[in-house]
């Protein structure tokens, strides 16, 4: 093993390893990290931090002593052990402030120590705190009351608990000041509600609130939730704890990928056609060489789009899966339109996803892209025996415009074509 020694940090590492070829910027980045985490703190320490680095996560997870991988973790002696390879570099402020913040005090809550971490890390995956954030609040009801407990806590993925710890704690340093945030870290109590309400004068559930009206602030693009999505599926990311996560539903362009879907849709999968969407026509009978065609050249003329052209048609995407697709259009059916309102439909040919809310959300995110563009008015067209359809269409605040009785003719028995309408 060989060291390296700055003002504040000694570094062993092993000879001809990548943390041997990068140790001059290493030092330089930790030293960095250290000047501003104490500068911030308000602290002075009066020993060097120790880091030794390995090549891999089981060598750092023995160590650590429950032999599960691990990318890094600080020590009770001011000792950091981390990975640093090719693709995982286990270095910067997070660990080095769990150690420095130790000379303040250690908090009974597990939200804190991790939150002042990431808060100094600004980023989980390379992506803001608060970008994150915004995007969890979205789509899963998140209490910090009740992260603030070690139980609650422990059951959430890092990967949603730490960047929220974060993004709070930066809140609170930046709305309060960071005298009364290390009163908050100093305190050995685990009531927070009384401690919050002693330091700021304030209840939790009032600090919370203000908290989550800063985060509607944030600006998360579609771009951005396809680029969070892609982050969490790559790390097989699902929450199924106490903390419950709603199902991540999106909005986005078609992908190369998803021929292979529709071709099954239009093929193979066709109930959703044959008995919900228009069971009136002729069965889908499509040979799966001949939609492999038309879906391949249907993919040629979109997947140029440029962000600011306007879409008439989204893939949705649910918990990383494609499941179907909404669409709009003009020419509607049995119904006069001459102002030109613009009707949209959702299909999600995926029937064993289907009452879990994810069309309710999927047409909530078209109708506010619709809004974007101008949009003021909007139809949807179905039949009176698509039950599932009216529940949401009536759940989003349509009202009926329009009824053909007996327009529709399915297995020899008659329904009403309905129209309903939404305005803004």
């Amino acid at each position: 093993m060989k060291n390296y020694e700055t003002e504040h940090y000694i570094f062993t590492y092993q000879e001809k390893s990548e943390a041997e070829k990068d140790i001059i910027n290493i030092a330089s980045e930790q030293e960095k990290s250290f000047q501003s985490i104490c500068l911030e703190l308000k602290v002075k320490m009066e020993r060097k931090i120790h880091y030794f680095f390995f090549d891999s996560p089981e060598e750092v997870g023995k160590l650590f002593g429950d032999n599960k991988p691990c990318n890094g973790f600080a020590d009770v002696n001011d000792d950091i052990y981390a990975v640093y390879n090719k693709d995982i570099k286990c270095i910067g402020p997070h660990e080095d402030t769990h150690i420095i913040s130790a000379r303040i005090g250690w908090p009974k809550s597990d939200f804190l120590i991790e939150g002042l971490a990431m808060y100094f890390d600004k980023q989980w995956w390379g992506i803001d705190n608060d970008l994150w954030t915004k995007f969890y609040k979205e789509e899963i009801d998140i209490s910090i009351s009740n992260l603030l407990k070690n139980k609650k806590f422990d059951e959430v993925d890092c990967s949603l608990s730490y960047p929220i710890g974060g993004s709070f704690t930066k809140f609170l340093i930046h709305s309060y000041g960071i005298d009364l945030y290390l009163q908050l870290y100093k305190s050995q109590d685990d009531d927070y509600r009384k401690i919050f309400e002693y330091i700021y004068e304030k209840s939790i559930d009032e600090i919370e609130n203000e908290y989550w009206n800063s985060i509607k602030n944030i600006k998360l693009s579609e771009n951005d939730k396809t680029i969070l999505m892609n982050k969490l599926k790559e790390n097989d990311i699902s929450f199924n704890q106490e903390l419950k996560r709603q199902s991540v539903v999106m909005l986005r362009d078609m992908k190369e990928t998803d021929i292979d879907d529709y071709v099954k849709w239009f093929t193979s999968m066709t109930e959703w056609a044959d008995k919900w969407d228009a069971p009136w026509e002729e069965k889908l009978n499509s040979k799966a060489n001949d939609e492999r065609k038309t879906w391949e050249e249907y993919f040629r003329l979109v997947k140029d789009l440029k962000e600011a052209d306007r879409r008439n048609k989204f893939e949705i995407e649910a918990d990383g899966n494609h499941i179907g697709w909404v669409s709009s259009y003009y020419d509607l059916e049995y119904v006069d339109n001459p102002h030109h309102v613009i009707a949209i439909g959702i299909d999600i040919p995926e029937s064993n996803v289907r009452n879990k809310g994810y069309g309710t959300k999927a047409l909530l995110l078209f109708i506010d892209y619709l809004f974007s563009q101008g949009e003021k008015s909007f139809f949807i067209q179905t039949w009176s025996g698509n039950y599932p359809m009216i529940k949401v269409i009536e759940k989003l605040g349509f009202k009926e415009y329009d009824r053909k009785k007996d327009y529709r003719l399915v297995n020899g028995k008659k329904y009403d074509a309905i129209t309903y309408c939404l305005d803004k």
